[in-house]
């Protein structure tokens, strides 16, 4: 079972270290998706208060969907938790 497919099944993984060509390549994608939200999170965080539209657009992004009527609080870094607030 390779990488990706221990992810999917929500199984126990290393995220780094794989010796296997196929992980390897996973391993480098999952990097450049991580690197490419702590991006989309700077973003979000250093928008002005009043930037409700651009908020709402990164947050869209970074979800794949939402509602219009949602926000995320501040402080939360990179990870997409509870910190999430539907109104």
């Amino acid at each position: 079972m390779n990488l990706e497919e221990r992810i999917k099944a929500g199984m126990l993984f290393y995220e780094s270290g794989h010796v296997d060509l196929v992980n390897q390549e996973i391993e480098e994608r999952l990097e450049n998706e991580r690197k490419d939200c702590k991006e989309l999170m700077f973003d979000y965080n250093h928008c002005r208060p009043g930037d409700q539209d651009r908020r709402l657009k990164i947050l869209k992004e970074l979800l794949g969907s939402c509602g219009d009527h949602v926000y995320y609080r501040r402080w939360a870094p990179y990870v997409l938790r509870e910190a999430c607030i539907f109104r």
